[in-house]
């Protein structure tokens, strides 16, 4: 990340996320711990000890910039679109006309792929079992048959 950019994101966080410097660690080294563990997916204590501090530490300075992070929800995470069906990219054209089920709105009847569900499951939080019907088969293999021959 450009020095830049990590300037512009610690304003970001500290103004508009209410990410406050504490008695042991200011703005810039909390972002720099949470950078540190996702972007390149390290762990507490591996950061713990590339900034001399404790894997508890570092795990309370990640939750209060995550917090911050989340309070910008509005500004750094764009909501996702529908991609319509006559969309031209080659990597989306396996998925016409299934981008629905993939939709938090889209209900188990709407999905693009035939499952067959036990009623008790959908009434609960989740679905415990799917058993993929003779149609999805069919579906996965005339996919799969279509992407072969495509290369």
């Amino acid at each position: 990340m450009d020095r830049n950019t990590f300037g512009q994101l610690c304003c970001l966080l500290s103004e508009g996320g209410g990410l406050r410097p504490s008695k042991v660690i200011g703005v810039v080294e909390q972002v720099a711990i949470f950078v540190g563990v996702l972007a390149h997916h390290k762990k507490n204590q591996v950061v713990g000890f590339d900034f001399w501090r404790s894997g508890a530490t570092v795990s309370r300075y990640m939750h209060k910039v995550l917090g911050a992070v989340l309070n910008l929800h509005s500004v750094l995470l764009a909501k996702p679109t529908r991609v319509p069906d006559n969309f031209d990219d080659p990597n989306w054209k396996w998925f016409k006309g299934c981008l629905g089920a993939l939709d938090v709105e889209a209900n188990l009847e709407e999905a693009c792929f035939p499952y067959t569900i036990d009623e008790e499951s959908v009434a609960s939080d989740y679905v415990e079992s799917v058993e993929p019907s003779d149609e999805w088969s069919q579906f996965r293999d005339d996919i799969t048959s279509e992407m072969w021959n495509s290369r």
